[in-house]
């Protein structure tokens, strides 16, 4: 008689987010054992159970509950990941709350891995670093996680292995800005693509990535490594729109020239400055939009090998969630 698989038990700081949404429902369907530890409540509400109210802020707090729960996994998503803060004060999560997480793992008896999220922002978009500490933060959100980064490289032994990641543009079920903003504007018609050349960038289907996280938690291959995790070929940001327009049934997005685009995110920079309205167009974003980004991902292609979902088949998943979730 085969005996049943043991459960693994799980701790997600901050898996009320997006990505930690997706990662708790993976282990969830798994039959495992997880927690979310965030000062938010769950996007789903189907995990509301799985919340515990923990702000990483708050070292003893965090430390007696990661005790009490005595996971296996520790995933560490908290963050603030919006680019409104301009000082490292500002982004406290991210570097007093690794602190604290750093601080309060040695008391989490048999645990095997610790994965830190940090950002593809530690370095300018388009900029390639040559080595894993090679750093060029332009905002005050990738200097805190370039910060983050620092502090779990300098702490003490852990008594486990640990691994950073550095997810870059992840898109997905229970997405919100930027990404959604995308699918709803195609979906919309709104989206006018740049009459440019090719527009690759590193995109990764959230599917994906929660895959890589699980696949690098449970091996001790990604020991003391940074990897970025996302889709391991780019996606051509035209190419990718049109896949969207299709599975939505509408028109696909029209092209305008790129001048008369950097003229309406002028007004959209305006709109933003004068009275703090979001626009769907800023130069900040088109910029981000022109900007190549390929990443290495030969080390997490040798740890995680193929991945489950295609592009398409993750177009077809999230727009089936749009449709299902609209006012989420």
């Amino acid at each position: 008689m085969i005996p049943p698989r043991q459960k693994t038990k799980v701790v997600v700081t901050g898996g009320s987010g997006f990505i930690g949404t997706n990662l708790v429902e993976s282990y969830v369907l798994s039959g495992d054992e997880v927690l979310n530890f965030d000062v938010e409540p769950p996007r789903n509400p189907r995990h509301r159970h799985l919340w515990r109210e923990i702000d990483c802020l708050n070292g003893s707090d965090l430390g007696g509950a990661l005790e009490s729960a005595s996971p296996d996994y520790i995933f560490h998503l908290a963050a603030r990941t919006d680019l409104g803060g301009q000082t490292d004060q500002d982004y406290a999560a991210n570097t007093t709350g690794t602190a604290n997480l750093c601080a309060a793992v040695p008391r989490c008896r048999g645990l095997k891995h610790v994965v830190f999220a940090s950002s593809l922002l530690v370095c300018r978009p388009g900029y390639r670093p040559k080595h894993e500490t090679d750093y060029l933060p332009t905002t005050a959100y990738g200097r805190s996680k370039m910060i983050s980064e620092q502090i779990v490289r300098a702490a003490p032994e852990l008594g486990c292995c640990w691994t950073i990641v550095r997810p870059t543009h992840i898109w997905g079920p229970w997405f919100r800005a930027p990404y959604r903003d995308f699918f709803t504007m195609v979906g919309r018609g709104f989206y006018i693509h740049p009459r440019v050349g090719n527009l690759r960038k590193a995109f990764g289907f959230v599917g994906n990535v929660v895959y890589q996280l699980k696949r690098i938690a449970e091996g001790e291959s990604a020991d003391h490594l940074t990897l970025y995790v996302t889709d391991y070929e780019p996606l051509e940001v035209g190419c990718w729109a049109e896949a969207i327009a299709r599975e939505m049934n509408v028109r696909k997005p029209l092209q305008a020239p790129l001048s008369l685009l950097r003229a309406v995110a002028k007004v959209g920079d305006f709109a933003g400055t004068v009275g703090g309205y979001n626009a769907p167009l800023t130069s900040f974003r088109l910029n981000n939009l022109l900007t190549e980004t390929v990443v290495d991902l030969g080390m997490t292609k040798t740890i995680c090998g193929p991945l489950p979902y295609t592009p398409q088949e993750g177009v077809r998943i999230t727009v089936e969630w749009l449709r299902c979730n609209p006012e989420t």
